[in-house]
């Protein structure tokens, strides 16, 4: 069970895309939620301040507002929840002791950020005031602007059905956190989602490569070539054979010259044609279209994977390259920078890179009993 020093010194809490901070600072508490690890371009945050010894104050809780993109997804529910947890460790008291009534927690509603038009202005206002009453806050004005509230710690209880919308669930209780520094090298989590990978559904080992397409290619234009010239001089022959069997010395030169021109425009015409009857271009296009599916496919499967788990492969290849240094690998580090900034995008030239690392990293959880 954390207490105050346990505070102090710092908790934090990841699971899939959430991460969360508690820091104690003097009479500040700082509780940080970030809903898009491991970006923190997104964070909400909750204010508390402790004056006179026994009263809590909360300052703010912002980063979810109205103009935020991520209001109304259950984050502030699961901050206030965590909150309440924290307040009775401050205060060293378990949820339930009667010293709870002598600790009042109170703050004003806030509007900022909110639009000035009707009727959105009002629905923000009632949605607010609606937030901190199903806590069991008391507010001065229900249907006010900026109006105070209060209530003894004792009143206040969590708000627990439910989760957010990123997955994580109203109910999360304070003893899951750990002191900061000392997360787990690895998450179950993760792990387990590691485990259901199946990579072999892609077919990214009989993908075809770049290589192969491009060797395809050189064989059709080098029979290309050979059409195009052997048309070309068939097409020439016959054309001078006839000019001299028909004219005069003087008109069939003239004629054949004419007729010559006109067949290397004739062969290029008839080659053109005669490209997709060729073996190797046919076998070019069956390359290239399994390919594009192929990758297509784990393009698509990727894409999804950290979707549902921002970060996925940097979360594991930073745990798994500690346990097994024998996964450090320059490619494998690129691609876990390109998961921690949430770059979804596959690069097509590295598909077989994914099907490397996963199968590299289920290797290492098999063999040191982490599965």
């Amino acid at each position: 069970m954390f207490d105050m020093r346990d505070l102090k010194q710092g908790l934090e809490w990841i699971e899939g895309r959430t991460k969360i901070t508690i820091e104690v600072c003097g009479n500040n508490i700082d509780i940080h939620l970030y809903p898009d690890y491991p970006s923190e371009k997104n964070r909400v945050s909750l204010d508390l301040c402790i004056v006179y010894g026994n009263r809590v104050w909360v300052r703010d809780l912002l980063g979810n507002g109205f103009s935020s993109g991520i209001q109304n997804k259950g984050y502030g529910t699961l901050l206030f929840n965590i909150g309440i947890q924290v307040i009775y460790t401050y205060f060293g008291i378990a949820q339930g002791n009667p010293e709870a009534n002598n600790i009042l927690v109170s703050g004003k509603t806030s509007s900022v950020g909110d639009p000035g038009n009707e009727p959105a202005k009002s629905e923000c206002r009632d949605r607010r005031n609606g937030f901190w009453s199903n806590f069991g806050f008391k507010l001065k004005e229900p249907d006010g602007f900026f109006t105070p509230m209060k209530a003894k710690l004792s009143e206040l209880h969590a708000r627990l059905d439910g989760k957010t919308e990123n997955g994580t669930l109203y109910g999360l209780d304070l003893e899951q956190f750990w002191l900061k520094g000392n997360a787990p090298l690895l998450f179950e989590s993760d792990i387990r989602s590691l485990m259901k990978l199946d990579i072999e559904s892609l077919d990214l080992d009989i993908c075809p490569t770049q290589d192969d397409i491009e060797g395809e290619w050189v064989k059709a234009v080098y029979w290309s070539k050979i059409i195009r010239k052997t048309l070309f001089c068939g097409l020439s022959v016959v054309a001078v054979y006839f000019a001299f069997s028909w004219l005069d010395l003087l008109h069939a030169f003239s004629m054949s010259f004419t007729a010559i021109f006109i067949c290397y425009f004739l062969s290029m015409y008839l080659d053109e044609r005669s490209w997709r009857y060729l073996p190797a271009y046919k076998k070019y296009n069956l390359l290239q279209n399994k390919r594009g599916e192929i990758i297509s496919n784990a393009r698509q499967y990727i894409k999804e994977l950290e979707k549902q788990h921002n970060g996925f492969f940097w979360r594991l290849y930073q745990g798994l390259r500690v346990i097994d240094q024998s996964l450090s690998a320059n490619i494998f580090n690129e691609m876990s920078e390109h998961s921690k900034s949430l770059y979804t995008y596959f690069l097509a030239d590295r598909y077989d890179d994914y099907a490397k690392f996963i199968r590299a990293a289920k290797v290492v959880v098999v063999n040191k009993g982490l599965a």
